[in-house]
């Protein structure tokens, strides 16, 4: 999943130049296309998103203020409008820690996590384990170590042996933010899902609603969106609802793709 809440706000961007930025976004692989998007993302299993076979499903979310993308930039190229989410669609908690010290980033994290997700059904919780490269790091340009995926290894030694000790069954991250995704914070997204949010009871009333579906060959109606390329839809009064399952995230901070 990817924000581009952060540098959208700064620099205020014209519909002309919202449309440039979707047309480069649509370059993206796995973008998630679906027919009918639902208003609250939250409620929505991973298993939507990630089809059995299928390798990822990419979302985009941006601002509430900004313009939907035409669903047509050119003739052969088509958007999927449902890839695009505002963020009063899809709201969370969570920010990331602005150090370079690895130790504070995993004290931050850990406190970030126990004061926001107090219960299973608190509002979704990103965990953002990403070092913030000072200037003279950026500036040893000849030092590999010193660059942001070298840096992400410091990040993500903290993110193994830190976050999973200080999880419990009603406090756990829906979203992982990490520099330099691999198979090894997939694996631990995995664990996430299967320890701790499956035993949520919310989630297992889904996943026996979903299974009785599959069962009869009746697909549950999803609300419609009506889109428009700059108008966009009544801002909906959403209830915090737990997310059933722990998504992983490759992103820097401000600009997450």
């Amino acid at each position: 999943m990817g924000d581009v809440k952060y540098w959208t706000t700064e620099w205020k961007l014209s519909v002309e130049k919202w449309e440039y930025l979707y047309e480069a976004f649509a370059e993206i692989n796995d973008l998630w296309t679906v027919g009918n998007p639902p208003q609250d993302y939250t409620s929505v299993p991973l298993s939507t998103f990630i089809q059995p076979g299928s390798k990822s499903a990419v979302l985009v979310r941006i601002p509430g203020h900004a313009p939907l993308p035409r669903q047509t930039i050119s003739e052969y190229k088509v958007i999927p409008l449902s890839a695009f989410v505002q963020d009063y669609r899809l709201p969370f908690e969570g920010s990331y820690s602005d150090t370079d010290n690895p130790d504070h980033l995993a004290t931050d994290q850990v406190s970030k996590l126990h004061s926001m997700r107090v219960a299973s059904q608190s509002m979704m919780q990103r965990s953002t384990w990403t070092i913030t490269v000072g200037l003279a790091k950026n500036l040893d340009i000849a030092n590999k170590e010193n660059s942001i995926i070298g840096q992400a290894v410091l990040a993500h030694r903290k993110l193994f042996s830190t976050l999973w000790p200080a999880m419990s069954k009603t406090s756990y991250p829906n979203l992982i933010e990490v520099d330099d995704i691999n198979s090894q914070v997939t694996a631990l997204c995995m664990g996430i899902n299967d320890r701790f949010a499956s035993s949520n009871p919310k989630v297992k009333a889904r996943q026996l609603q979903e299974r009785q579906l599959s069962s009869t060959g009746t697909i549950e109606p999803i609300a419609n969106l009506t889109t428009a390329s700059s108008t966009l839809p009544p801002r909906p009064t959403l209830t915090p609802a737990p997310s059933p399952s722990t998504i992983r995230i490759k992103s820097r901070p401000f600009a997450m793709l």
